[in-house]
């Protein structure tokens, strides 16, 4: 906390509207110094202080997630008072796509790491005391002018704490808006102790660490060592973490996290440049098996893109590409595979395209045959298919394909529930919402602005009387871009799935209906609700008086027939003292992805309406998953690959 704007209580000082108690309280906060806070951290949310409190380094500790360790962690260090950090800084997890400020080239690389290393964190701690804070809180009160901020004292206000607790930095993976955990995949691993992988301010020296393994061997580090490691099984593992110090002092943690089979092994790996990086997109070819013996060169290519955000490694790649065996399936019947995948998938669609079509001349050159290509993607990646085939037809440029394939592909435009959005754009921009910046920063990409019906842009942009949401900007100038370059390919068969089913039966989420509370306090409370007829809202309550609400009219749309996202439950699993009463919603109508336009969502005969594509399915087993591949779906995909 650099700054005094840094360390007021978000969800109390900076939502008051009391002047005089703000100054008061800001004044009670720069009392914060090493005398006062003896630690050099003062922790003044309490978003985490009840995880922090368990974490105790006993041997019982809870275990956590590579997010939860993340979180926890970043919290420390933006709580370091004068402009210091005395515990490390940044974590270097791989992956990480940009948040805006960096530059591209200098993303962390995506691949799979071959050594996975482990931090711990050691820290001795001050925070706000819960009966100071309650106190505090009522203070903020607009109707309270009582001053009794202005007569505390941050020392009677804090508790010093500790807290012991570590973490793996497995590559970064992404469920369109928000990070997921990551996973290990395969069941060899090279574990990692770095010479900065401690990260404390207690004043001791690290000696070695052991690993309690799940199979009840122990693998031990010192610091700068490297020890190979066999899983047994896949699926979800806890390792036992022992540290030993140099003052005698032993402190215990857990790791959690998921073991993952591995891709199969490549046969060739292409790279492609664009002005952003040298390595923008990266294709991961397998050559056809036929009765055993693979081919040694392409000869009829299936190319995939992968979808929105881009960034996966070719691990994380393959079980989306390989669901219900659809990659397997195609190469056991003599189709080349190669997978598209994008170093930063939030760019513009045109920019994504331009590299899926360098990939298209590629396959051309490399096939030197007549045979035709199948190409295409999921989600996202469908349209930059469709973009790409679009533009090279219209410069007269011959793509040798000859089948145009979508896998719930939002080709009449995507949904994220606007309450969700408006949420997220309000937290990121509070000194608590660093987790909701992440989530922000991916909403407000251009590509998100392209594909999303309904966009609320960043809180900074807000303004008074403005009817949100509406379309941004750039997805108006990209419909226009697509009708120009020719709306869909013309010298293709275009076959698409969708995830949703083509009755009209909605997903369970009634118009207008309650998605969730989030509670910092019982004095500080937001809520979020489904669109419905009339409106869709979030409202946030300070103090018990209503100090913001967002509404629009609109149609209801998170109920509607498609394929489902989970940004409901993903903002329920990262915030604190959260309800949650439905978890997924609507993100590619069915008529989207079916590519049929209708003002009314819920059309109960979509395989007798007219389409842009020349033939389709929905799922008939209820509203998936987004861009979920079941052996139905699957093999009318594979069937329409394979025609001539």
């Amino acid at each position: 906390m650099n700054t005094t704007e840094d360390l007021l209580l978000c969800h109390a000082i900076e939502s008051t509207r009391n002047q005089a108690t703000q100054h008061a309280l800001a004044a009670l906060l720069n009392q914060a110094n090493r005398d006062t806070v003896p630690s050099g951290m003062l922790l003044t949310s309490t978003t985490h202080a009840t995880r922090l409190d368990s974490l105790t380094g006993s041997p019982d500790s809870p275990a956590l997630t590579q997010l939860e360790f993340e979180a926890l962690y970043e919290s420390l260090c933006a709580s370091a008072i004068g402009g210091t950090d005395p515990i490390g800084g940044k974590l270097d997890v791989p992956g990480l796509l940009p948040s805006g400020d960096e530059d591209h080239a200098a993303i962390a690389d995506a691949d799979d790491r071959a050594v996975v290393p482990i931090v711990l964190v050691d820290v001795a701690y001050e925070r706000l005391r819960k009966r100071w804070f309650a106190t505090l809180t009522r203070s903020a009160n607009p109707s309270d002018d009582s001053g009794v901020a202005a007569t505390m004292s941050l020392a009677d206000a804090v508790a010093s704490k500790q807290a012991f607790f570590a973490g793996l930095l497995l590559p970064a993976d992404y469920a369109l808006f928000a990070r997921v955990n990551g996973k290990h995949y395969g069941r060899s691993i090279r574990l990692s102790l770095p010479q900065d992988g401690y990260r404390g301010n207690r004043g001791r020296t690290l000696v070695r660490v052991e690993l309690g393994m799940p199979d009840g061997q122990t693998v031990s580090l010192v610091p700068g060592a490297i020890q190979d490691y066999a899983f047994s099984d896949i699926g979800e593992q806890q390792v036992v973490v022992t540290t030993f110090f140099d003052d005698g002092a032993v402190q215990h943690a857990r790791l959690a996290f998921d073991v993952a089979e591995s891709a199969p092994v490549t046969d060739e790996v292409w790279t492609f440049a664009d002005s952003s990086s040298p390595t923008a997109a990266t294709a991961y070819v397998y050559y056809a098996r036929v009765n055993g013996p693979r081919r040694t060169k392409i000869e009829k290519p299936v190319l995939i893109a992968e979808g929105f955000p881009g960034g996966r490694t070719l691990n994380q790649l393959w079980p989306l590409v390989n669901q219900a065996t659809f990659a397997r399936e195609l190469i056991a019947r003599g189709r080349d595979i190669i997978i598209l995948g994008f170093r930063d998938g939030t760019r513009s669609i045109q920019d994504s395209a331009a590299l899926y079509q360098s990939c298209v001349t590629t396959i051309i050159q490399k096939k030197n045959n007549a045979e035709k290509i199948a190409a295409g993607g999921g989600s996202m990646g469908g349209l930059v298919a469709r973009y790409a085939l679009c533009k090279m037809e219209k410069a007269g440029i011959d793509h040798h394909t000859n089948c145009y394939f979508s896998i719930d592909t939002p080709h009449e435009g995507a949904n994220i529930p606007v309450s969700a959005q408006a949420f997220v754009q309000l937290y990121a921009a509070k000194p608590c919402g660093e987790r909701a910046a992440d989530s922000a920063r991916l909403m407000s990409s251009p590509a998100a602005q392209q594909m999303l019906l309904q966009w609320v842009p960043p809180y900074a942009q807000w303004e008074n009387g403005r009817k949100y949401p509406l379309a941004s900007p750039q997805r108006s100038a990209f419909v226009r871009d697509l009708l120009d370059q020719g709306w869909m390919p013309q010298k293709v068969r275009r076959v698409g799935v969708a995830d949703g089913v083509g009755t009209g039966v909605g997903n369970g989420v009634p118009a207008g209906a309650h998605a969730l509370n989030f509670s910092l306090s019982i004095f500080h409370w937001a809520d979020m609700w489904a669109s419905g007829e009339h409106v869709a809202k979030v409202v946030e309550m300070v103090n018990g008086v209503e100090f913001w609400r967002w509404e629009h009219g609109g149609q209801r749309i998170d109920g509607a027939p498609g394929g489902t996202s989970n940004t409901w439950e993903e903002a329920w699993r990262s915030l604190p003292r959260c309800t949650l009463y439905h978890a997924r919603h609507c993100f590619v109508p069915s008529v989207s992805a079916c590519a049929i336009v209708s003002a009314d969502l819920y059309l109960t005969d979509l395989p007798n309406r007219p389409s842009a594509l020349h033939a389709f399915k929905c799922s008939s087993t209820g509203n998936l998953g987004h861009v979920v591949l079941t052996p139905e779906l699957k093999t009318f995909l594979v069937d329409e690959i394979l025609k001539p």
